[in-house]
C-alpha cells in the first residue's frame, strides 16, 4: 500500500456516518470492511504492509525489544524473495495477512482472478513457507469495489483497511510521527510499511502511544474475541488456481481448466 487514493479517503469519511455492525466501525448498508476496531478500550493495531523486505528483520527487532505484536500484510512476490521471513514473523508472535500475490490493483481484475490468482495463490505460498493461510485480506492500495468485497466476505475473508495512514512511504518519519501524535481514537488501525523509515518511526510510535495509555493488540486477538478466528476458510479441494498450476506443469489438458 504505497499510494493512498484520495477518493478512498473521502469514501471512508462517508462510510463513518452510515452506521455500524458488531465487528466493524464503518459500513454502508452492512459492515463490509474493517477500518477501526469497535471498542471502548484504548486499543491500537500496528499493521505493516508490502513486506517482507530487507528491513523486515530490523522491524522485528524493534517490535521484540518493545514487546509489541503487529500484523504484517505480506505480498506473495516478496515472500518469494525472502521466504525465510515468514517463519521469523510467525515465530515472533506476529500475525500475517494477505496483501495479494502481485500487489496489482484489483480495479481491473475479475472476481475469479482476484480469488484464484491473488488470494488463494498467496495463501498457498504462505503455507508452503511455513505460514498459516489467513482470512485477513488487505487489497493493494486499499482499493476494492463493493462487489469484490462482498464476493470475498461471502467466502469467509475479512477485508482490512486502516484508520490512520502514517504516509511513511512518502514523508520524513518525523512527519509520520506527528500524525500519530495527533491521533486520539480508540481501536485505531495504523498503516506503516516495511521500509527503512519505519525502523526509526516504530520505536517513537510505540513510546508515544504507550505513554498515552494505549494497549497494542493484533487483529487476530480482536477477531477471536468476537468469535471470528483469522484462519483462512475452507475452500474447494481443486481451485481454479490449482488447476492452472497443474496445466502449466503439463499434468492436465487445457480443456480441463
Amino acid at each position: 500500500m504505497k499510494h493512498f487514493l484520495p477518493i478512498f479517503f473521502l469514501l471512508s469519511i462517508a462510510l463513518y456516518a452510515n452506521g455500524t455492525e458488531d465487528l466493524y466501525t464503518y459500513g454502508r448498508t452492512k459492515a463490509d470492511r474493517l477500518y477501526q476496531l469497535k471498542t471502548r478500550e484504548k486499543y491500537v493495531v500496528i499493521t505493516i504492509d508490502d513486506g517482507p523486505s530487507i528491513h523486515t528483520g530490523d522491524i522485528l527487532s524493534v517490535l521484540k525489544k518493545n514487546r509489541v505484536k503487529a500484523n504484517f500484510f505480506l505480498v506473495g512476490s516478496e515472500i518469494e524473495s525472502y521466504p525465510h521471513m515468514v517463519k521469523r514473523i510467525a515465530d515472533g508472535g506476529h500475525e500475517i495477512g494477505n496483501h495479494s500475490y502481485t500487489h496489482g490493483t484489483f480495479k481491473d481484475m475479475t472476481l475469479e482472478d482476484i480469488y484464484n490468482d491473488e488470494i488463494l495463490a498467496f495463501n498457498d505460498l504462505l503455507k508452503k513457507n511455513g505460514g498459516i493461510p489467513t482470512s485477513l485480506v488487505r487489497p493493494p492500495y486499499g482499493y476494492a469495489t463493493p462487489k469484490q468485497v462482498e464476493f470475498l466476505r461471502e467466502r469467509g475473508y475479512h477485508i482490512i483497511n486502516w484508520s490512520l495512514d502514517t504516509f511513511d512511504w512518502r514523508d520524513p518519519w518525523e512527519d509520520s510521527l506527528k500524525r500519530v501524535q495527533r491521533y486520539h481514537q480508540k481501536g485505531g488501525i495504523l498503516l506503516l510499511h516495511s521500509n527503512k523509515k519505519s525502523v526509526y518511526l516504530l520505536p517513537e510510535i510505540i513510546r508515544d502511544l504507550s505513554e498515552r495509555g494505549y494497549t497494542f493488540v493484533t487483529l487476530g486477538q480482536f477477531l477471536r474475541d468476537k468469535g471470528h478466528p483469522p484462519q483462512a476458510p475452507a475452500r474447494e479441494a481443486s481451485s481454479l488456481w490449482e488447476r492452472r498450476r497443474e496445466f502449466l506443469k503439463g499434468s492436465i489438458k487445457k480443456e480441463e481448466l
